[in-house]
């Protein structure tokens, strides 16, 4: 049985390139999803529904080809932007993220607050 395809997002992946290997990836089919969850230790994969109807877009940030966020999207909207097992981002993650919201001209909902 072939798996759920997503939209691409017209957010499009981002490479930085920092003295680490830095890139955000949107997750684009179901299966992806549930590997994100089973790796990031989350409920992302619930978002199915969410990803197929368009209302939601998932990202991955990884660094050095190790996940390190998963980030949910609505419109040019960050809604929710987290770390393992939900953890909230700190450190190079929210660094990371943080630029990746200002060159992608996306809203930061989660973490506006905070340098």
């Amino acid at each position: 049985m072939a798996t759920t395809v997503y939209k691409r997002s017209h957010i499009g992946n981002w490479l930085y390139p920092a003295k680490d290997l830095v890139k955000c990836t949107q997750i684009v089919s179901k299966d992806d999803l549930t590997n994100e969850g089973r790796i990031m230790h989350n409920c992302v994969a619930s978002y199915h529904y969410a990803c197929a109807s368009g209302e939601s877009e998932i990202f991955s940030l990884s660094c050095n080809n190790v996940k390190i966020a998963t980030l949910e999207v609505s419109g040019m909207n960050v809604v929710q932007a987290r770390g393992p097992c939900n953890q909230a981002l700190k450190g190079d993650a929210l660094k990371y993220y943080k630029r990746w919201c200002r060159e992608k001209a996306l809203k930061d909902l989660c973490y506006f607050d905070q340098a």
